[in-house]
């Protein structure tokens, strides 16, 4: 299992808050990968500020699989505490095609991130659930929306 990591993650970078509640931040990750992503990679995405919930999760990638018959999924969710797993029930985009082809997937569930905040800081991230095919390197994007309730 490979870790990858957007531009929002190095840990200098601390996640974006505001200071009022109901104020909703919006932050943007972009991730480059490699044509060697394969099954179980995980690729975090963003910070989820202690005490925020998260009110969508949109996420964008390149065409990841350049087979005729592409087989990529990738689920997004909360990366679990020792960082080798989403967290079950946490996740906001399930088995999505998105990198089959290229395009946008926007949030498919509601994880527990958004009816509880966190009592410490999380990272939202994309695990491969099958591998691709014909493996392309590229991008995955993501845009997360948070608040404070």
């Amino acid at each position: 299992m490979a870790v990858f990591e957007s531009d929002l993650i190095p840990g200098s970078k601390p996640a974006v808050t505001c200071s009022e509640a109901g104020c909703v931040v919006a932050v943007k990750g972009k991730a480059d990968v490699p044509n060697s992503l394969a099954a179980n990679d995980l690729i975090k995405l963003a910070k989820l500020p202690a005490g925020y919930l998260v009110g969508d999760v949109k996420v964008r990638a390149s065409d990841l699989d350049t087979n005729v018959s592409p087989t990529i999924t990738i689920t997004v969710g909360i990366l679990n505490s020792t960082g080798d797993d989403l967290d079950s029930g946490s996740e906001f985009i399930i088995a999505s095609t998105v990198a089959q082809a290229g395009g946008q997937v926007s949030m498919d569930k509601a994880s527990v991130a958004c009816d509880t905040p966190y009592t410490t800081d999380k990272i939202i991230a994309a695990k491969v659930v099958n591998a691709a095919t014909t493996k392309a390197a590229g991008t995955v994007r993501a845009t997360v929306e948070y608040f404070q309730p």
